[in-house]
């Protein structure tokens, strides 16, 4: 999920925790489990199980849209957007089926850093890294 407009706004402590807080909230009403996330500057990736009667755009619908209004009360980031939108409306979603194994989507969120950039997201997980 991308920021709209690249816009980084996910650099500072504050912004991130509020976003990960979000996360942690829609999982558990929505019976999702949020095995991985990890920030960028203007993105998101997040390893998302959810029920098989789920259709994955519904999955990644609640997840921007809920956290987006969360995200949308931090005044810096209301000023920097356009009225309502915080993400972007594209979106990219990888399942894990038959030919794809759980272990290669978490390889892949977790190779898009640094090993500096990983230990400085550390201090920011409510999910394992």
């Amino acid at each position: 999920m991308c920021v709209k407009y690249r816009k980084r706004l996910l650099l500072n402590d504050y912004n991130i925790k509020i976003l990960l807080n979000s996360f942690a909230w829609i999982a558990e009403r929505y019976d999702y489990i949020i095995d991985e996330v990890w920030t960028d500057w203007d993105h998101v990736h997040v390893f998302v199980w959810a029920w098989w009667k789920e259709w994955p755009s519904n999955v990644m619908w609640t997840l921007k849209s809920l956290s987006a209004k969360e995200m949308l009360q931090i005044p810096e980031i209301k000023k920097q957007l356009w009225w309502w939108a915080f993400w972007s409306s594209w979106w990219y979603i990888w399942t894990v089926w038959e030919w794809t194994n759980e272990e290669i989507v978490r390889k892949y969120i977790k190779n898009q850093w640094s090993e500096e950039e990983k230990e400085w997201y550390k201090q920011f997980s409510l999910f394992k890294l």
